[in-house]
């Protein structure tokens, strides 16, 4: 079989206040983008100021990077055969389509479905990747590049070792920043500011599937071809430059 090829979502757009529909329903339908929102939060929003961003006051408590559970999905496994991999052989779905592979490795499947019950502990593989690839801050999906500086900024709820280098953890606007440390639990206890010009892909962090062991998860480099071929991925990494400690705003 051919290598299935993915493809990614289109850079984040502001939404305005004119490109919302009213169903009748309590939702708000984004004309574009198929995005729903609460036409409560949506009142709220107007309220504050931030209706013509996606930053509402849902957003701010619930990152738009994190999972819900009602996007998990059962994943039917395979190993197929492939004629363009180097072992012959490589890890699949069951009915797999194109989308399945990006970077040429398989990723873990979801559904988009934001509502319900909030995952805290898990990252959604889907819209990770696409806040990884496209510099979107991992709360209100905006950009994350500080246009005063042009560094990208990160925060975290303990001190980065200062040889670390690798990232699977999306960056965080400035102006998102004080909301996530007042709304997260963590970071009300402690938190870390840094910043970095830029980063590329590394690797992904993944479930590995060895025919002589159990699945482990590992942190695999888009080198690493062979591995690829048994990984289903479920986050980016990326090789951060000039990771500097700034002042937490």
């Amino acid at each position: 079989m051919t290598q299935p090829t993915g493809t990614l979502a289109p850079p984040y757009v502001p939404e305005r206040d004119h490109e919302w529909r009213d169903d009748g329903t309590g939702l708000l339908t984004h004309l574009a983008s198929g995005r729903t929102r609460a036409v409560a939060t949506y009142r709220q929003a107007l309220i504050v100021g931030t209706a013509d961003r996606s930053m509402t006051t849902t957003a701010i408590r619930v990152p738009y990077v994190v999972a819900y559970e009602v996007e998990t999905v059962a994943l039917n496994l395979a190993v197929i055969h492939d004629v363009w991999a180097l072992s012959g052989r490589r890890l699949s779905y069951a009915d797999p389509v194109g989308s399945d592979w990006v970077m040429g490795v398989l990723w873990a499947r979801q559904k988009c479905d934001r509502r319900g019950k909030v995952n805290y502990e898990e990252m959604h593989t889907l819209r990770q990747r696409e806040c990884m690839l496209y510099r979107l801050c991992q709360v209100c999906e905006g950009p994350a590049i500080n246009p005063g500086t042009g560094r990208l900024s990160w925060v975290f709820h303990e001190e980065v070792p200062a040889a670390s280098d690798r990232l699977s953890k999306p960056p965080t606007c400035l102006r998102c920043i004080p909301k996530a440390r007042i709304t997260c639990p963590y970071l009300q206890c402690e938190a870390h500011v840094y910043t970095s010009p830029d980063y590329e892909p590394w690797g992904v962090k993944g479930t590995v599937f060895s025919a002589s062991g159990w699945p482990t998860l590992q942190d695999v480099p888009l080198t690493d071809l062979c591995t690829l071929e048994f990984t289903l991925a479920r986050a980016l990494i990326v090789h951060v430059s000039n990771l500097l400690p700034e002042r937490v705003p």
